[in-house]
């Protein structure tokens, strides 16, 4: 199709195409389609008008013809062109079409050799085609027998263009139908021109303005339609995407639009070509998008796992912020975080994740699309919106899912409101109580804005764990129709990802249940029964996992993340730090008793007094626990931990300094490029370009928020029973202002979280002694502020990639956090007034468990303090040095880098990594190191380098089927057995995975002569 004032015509001689046309169509699917052609130009023919009037019809197919050559303008050379029910048109030229029209002919079948009646390169380029496919008389094909039909034409043309030397460029703007799935090409046989221009538009249909100019729109719309064109057949904006150069273009039966690059010979990425074939006064005059799409071409993201799982493409046109999004996630926002913080205060708490979330938004969201009437509704004559804008789209499912995310989560302030009146015995207002909440969830926002150009927009940023949520999103809400890869027929995602969640549901309950001694087969302990130091070194629970595999994978994605969404080079790092300090370091100074360390367990948070024992914090404090008693404390003991747990301190220590000079050294000159507007353009990829289209949230938005939030922290700070200064409160902001850049880089990178705790109550007890509420409240605001705008940062990634309008996500985000925060302290407050004595051993199963260890934190780092824990004349001052080590370390990799440059372990060493693997112990269990490497080993080295097609294809959906699966199984055990009592006893699921010895100290230990 072309449009009648044509601005991007190869040939600029005439202002027309006036040489013939033709239209097909379609009645039914799978029926052979009618076309009509003829030699007169397309608007002076009067057949046309009354064509148009009486053909109704899902699939037109239109041609408008300039000759070319020496081609004669009849009706056997007008497109389209007809074969069984497959129709074919062509815009462009094969260049010495016929010195190698000989070669063509010779290897076509011979039906399609019989087909051509016509001399044009277009009905040759067809009948090479034809001959492609095993069985051309189908009715109706998949996109994938299409597709590589498609390439291998191609590829055959410019073979024979090859072999005969002719180097001018053939352009190759093929398209294809069945009358149900189509296929098209902007191609050129060029690395240094562009090709012939072509768009598409998606939407509902095409309305008049007042103006006499038409828009393509969807609003009210149930029916989808696609129009492919040479050039945008209106002036405005938002209606056409360019599809780049030398790329292919799928339409689904279900009208999804895919975009696939031609990556031969002559592929080159859009900033190399020239963009000779547009003239110098083209759509810029009338409309200015044309630039920027001009350079969206194939500056696809440089990185495999994002372009396997984020779409290249997006209209516009869609909605993301829409009646049924706002319904869905207000309801299950209140619900959701209702139930997770009910359950918080349970022995086994249990809470709706993620994965659960995507599943029942996109059952609702159908539902709605299918119940809900097509009707606008006026809104007090502010605004109108439609109750139902169409199907259910991925960006209102990735929006509704930010936002019910958001909605869900128990707000970590709801710790220090419980601590406070549980156990310090200070009621909190519920004004109060809910500007520490507000406060402390939306501070990270203000953060999250500042970083948003350096940790969101490049490229570079990856946040690989967005990528399983974008494999979802596109699995639910794209068709695959018999996909074949490599030439043979693959399972659909889908399938795929509907097979893998039903099998580990059902296996899941395995582990989960009824055996779980499958979550740690511990060899050591079977072989060495009756010995303390092998159980030890050998359980994956309680002792080092050396010898340990785990076969649950809630276990195993549990504290590490997904294996097969982190990066293999950052798996690496990660089990050599484990393996470094948790199989070596730790051994050695276990057994020869560094830190008194053979009192205690090898691997234990506890704390513990000098004897061994368990510390009686009631021997230390007075009132009820709120005064530390000196003289009870020098008469009892000093604090004591294990060694595993002493080491972990330390590591987090150096884990500050190590993330701040790794990023300096590694990153910083890179990021420093970004500084200028120009520069951070030239770092994006096309997701980049994309989202250019939305408007950015305001700098002011995130202003307002902050201030807003500073103003209710220092109202709550200041008041009565917390008294933390006004500058303290800054000091933790600060803390979390500091590290934001250089935790959100290495998280986005590699995938890897580095906690913040340890610094936020270490600073807190050095600068407030004996002050344990205002050291939890600098926590909070220390470690929270840090926690939310990472996780905002990672949504926003989400987003991004899912081409989300900003603005629609940081009202969902800010939203959702509101709504959280009202209905954790409603429930709270409700808890706290209906059962007698939560959170005491008596008021099981509300015994708390998390609050317990804030209260118990807030006694150690507030009331006791770092000063007696890490002091001069502590055992553990020499901890304090893992500031120095941290900071000193990344030098070590980066100057030897600098040295042998060619070295990829050097290159790829990361020290905060390395120092974080083992801060995760406890709560996260040694045997999940192992298998976490396993998996990452077979999947993201092997599998990848061997098959790696599959990698590409699955790895992700792999991922998301897993935790999707894991997720759902553990509901339904918590909901069906759990809750209920119903408890399985038997060998399988010993409560000790039969290494009863390993949670005992050494010191006071009778070896048996089985000994090692």
């Amino acid at each position: 199709m072309q449009s009648f004032s044509s601005k991007l015509r190869i040939d600029t001689r005439r202002n027309m195409n006036g040489d013939g046309f033709g239209i097909g169509w379609y009645d039914k699917p799978g029926e052979n389609g009618c076309i009509f052609t003829s030699v007169l130009p397309a608007w002076s023919n009067i057949n046309l008008h009354r064509i148009a009037e009486k053909v109704k019809s899902n699939m037109i197919f239109a041609h408008v013809r300039a000759t070319t050559g020496d081609t004669a303008t009849s009706e056997s050379n007008c497109h389209p062109w007809q074969f069984g029910n497959l129709m074919w048109m062509h815009n462009g030229d094969i260049s010495g079409f016929l010195k190698i029209k000989r070669k063509l002919t010779s290897n076509l079948t011979e039906d399609a050799y019989a087909f051509i009646q016509g001399t044009t390169d277009a009905e040759h380029a067809f009948a090479v085609f034809i001959s492609q496919l095993d069985d051309p008389y189908k009715p109706l094909f998949s996109f994938e027998e299409l597709k590589e039909a498609m390439l291998k034409t191609i590829a055959l043309i410019n073979k024979y263009l090859d072999e005969e030397g002719i180097e001018q460029p053939s352009m190759m703007n093929f398209a294809v139908t069945d009358g149900v799935t189509v296929v098209c090409t902007r191609y050129i046989s060029s690395k240094k021109y562009e090709a012939a221009s072509l768009y598409f538009s998606s939407g509902s249909e095409f309305r008049s303005e007042s103006d006499g100019r038409y828009r393509m729109i969807r609003a009210n719309k149930r029916d989808k339609s696609v129009v492919v064109a040479s050039e945008p057949l209106t002036f405005e904006r938002n209606d056409w995407l360019v599809i780049p150069t030398n790329t292919l273009l799928v339409i689904t039966p279900k009208m999804n639009v895919l975009l696939y690059p031609v990556k031969d010979q002559h592929y080159t990425t859009q900033n190399e070509r020239y963009s000779i074939n547009a003239p110098e006064e083209d759509l810029l005059h009338h409309d200015p998008y044309s630039d920027d799409l001009r350079h969206l071409g194939d500056k696809d993201s440089p990185y495999e796992a994002v372009r396997a799982n984020v779409s290249s493409t997006d209209d516009p046109t869609i909605p993301a912020m829409t009646f049924r999004v706002c319904f869905i996630a207000i309801t299950l926002s209140v619900m959701f975080s209702f139930v997770n913080q009910f359950f918080f205060f349970r022995q086994n708490p249990i809470s709706i994740g993620f994965s659960v979330t995507i599943l029942l938004t996109f059952v609702l969201g159908k539902a709605m699309e299918k119940l809900l009437p097509n009707k606008t509704v006026n809104l007090f004559g502010i605004k109108s919106f439609s109750l139902n804008p169409g199907p259910f789209s991925a960006k209102e499912h990735t929006l509704l899912c930010v936002f019910t995310n958001a909605g869900s989560g128990v707000a970590y302030a709801i710790e220090v409101i419980a601590v406070q009146e549980l156990f310090y015995d200070i009621k909190s207002s519920v004004v109060k109580s809910l500007m520490l909440i507000f406060s402390t969830q939306l501070l990270g926002y203000g953060l999250s804005g500042l970083v948003h150009h350096v940790l969101v927009k490049p490229a570079i940023m990856i946040w690989p764990e967005t990528l399983v949520a974008c494999s979802i999103f596109r699995t639910l809400h794209e068709e695959e129709e018999d996909p074949i890869v490599n030439g043979r027929r693959v399972i659909t995602k889908m399938k795929f990802f509907v097979l893998v969640s039903s099998i580990i549901f059902f296996y899941q309950m395995l582990p989960s249940f009824f055996f779980q001694l499958l979550s740690s087969i511990s060899i050591l302990c079977f072989i060495f029964p009756n010995s303390i130091r092998a159980q030890q070194l050998g359980s994956g629970m309680t002792g080092l996992g050396m010898g340990s595999f785990s076969f649950d994978w809630s276990l195993i994605a549990s504290y590490l993340g997904s294996p097969l969404s982190t990066p293999f080079w950052a798996a690496v790092n990660v089990f050599c730090g484990f393996v470094f300090f948790g199989w070596i370091i730790v051994p050695l100074g276990y057994y020869l008793n560094w830190f008194e360390a053979k009192k205690f367990p090898i691997i234990n948070a506890g704390l513990f007094d000098i004897y061994g024992s368990k510390y009686n914090i009631s021997k230390v404090t007075t009132n009820n626990g709120t005064v530390f008693n000196q003289l009870g404390y020098a008469s009892y003991s000093p604090l004591r931990i294990t060694f595993f747990f002493a080491l972990n301190y330390g590591l987090a220590l150096a884990i500050i300094t190590a993330a701040i000079t790794h990023v300096l050294l590694n990153n910083w000159p890179e990021f420093k490029r970004l500084g200028s507007t120009k520069q951070r353009l030239e770092h994006e990829d096309i997701h980049g370009h994309l989202m250019r289209r939305y408007k950015s949230v305001p700098s002011w938005w995130y202003i307002i928020l902050f201030t807003a939030s500073i103003a209710m922290g220092l109202l709550v700070c200041e008041s009565k029973g917390v008294n933390l200064p006004w500058w303290g409160m800054f000091l933790a902001i600060s803390v979390s202002a500091i590290l934001l850049f250089p935790y959100g880089i290495v998280a986005a990178i590699t995938n890897v979280s580095l906690g913040v705790n340890v610094i936020s109550e270490f600073i807190a007890g050095l600068v407030f002694p004996g002050m344990p509420i205002a050291n939890i409240v600098f926590k909070t605001y220390g470690s929270t502020t840090l926690r939310q705008a990472l996780w905002i940062t990672t949504d926003q990634k989400l987003g991004h990639y899912m081409k989300v309008p900003p603005r629609d996500m940081f009202i969902a985000q800010v939203s959702g956090s509101l709504i959280s925060g009202v209905v954790n302290l409603i429930t709270t407050k409700y808890l706290f007034a209906k059962i007698p004595n939560i959170c005491q051993k008596s008021a099981y199963p509300w015994t708390c468990p998390g609050t317990n260890v804030f209260y118990s934190a807030s006694v150690i780092w507030g009331l006791i303090g770092p000063i007696k824990m890490f002091g001069r004349d502590s055992i553990y001052n020499i901890l304090l040095w893992g500031f120095l080590i941290g900071a000193v370390l990344p030098f070590i990799p980066w100057l030897l880098s600098k040295k042998y440059k060619k070295s990829l372990i050097l290159r790829h060493t990361h020290i905060p990594i390395f120092l974080m693997a083992c801060s995760v112990l406890p709560p996260a269990a040694a045997v999940e190191f192992p298998s976490w490497f396993i998996v990452a080993v077979i999947f993201n080295f092997i599998i990848y380098q061997r098959h790696h097609w599959w990698w590409v294809r699955y790895n992700y959906i792999l991922s998301a089927a897993l935790m999707t699966g894991t997720a759902i199984c553990g509901v339904f055990i918590f909901y069906v057995f759990q809750i209920n009592n119903i408890s399985f006893s038997w060998w399988g699921n010993a409560k000790d995975f039969h290494c009863p010895l390993a949670s005992k100290p050494l010191i006071d230990a009778k070896i048996s002569s089985m000994t090692i």
